[in-house]
C-alpha cells in the first residue's frame, strides 16, 4: 500500500517535470555562473589549487552579488 502510493506520487512528479518549460533567463543565469566558475578555476589552479571554492558556495555568492540583464544579457552587479 505504501509502495503503491509512492509510485503514484513519483509518476505525477515525472508528468509535472515533463510539462514544465525551462526559461531562457534560467539558462542564461546558469551559463553565466558556469562561465564565472570556469574563469575562477582557471585563474586559481595556476596559483594555488587549494583556494578554489566549492561550487555551492560559489553559486550562493554569485547569486547574491550578480544578475544577468534580460535585455543586454550581460552580467550586472
Amino acid at each position: 500500500m505504501l509502495v503503491e502510493g509512492a509510485a503514484k506520487n513519483y509518476e505525477l512528479d515525472i508528468q509535472n517535470i515533463r510539462s514544465r518549460k525551462v526559461s531562457t533567463a534560467f539558462i542564461g543565469t546558469m551559463r553565466a555562473i558556469l562561465d564565472s566558475k570556469y574563469n575562477e578555476f582557471m585563474l586559481l589552479m595556476e596559483e594555488s589549487p587549494k583556494q578554489v571554492s566549492k561550487f555551492c558556495d560559489f553559486v550562493y555568492a554569485w547569486m547574491g552579488k550578480f544578475t544577468v540583464d534580460s535585455v543586454s544579457r550581460e552580467i550586472r552587479l
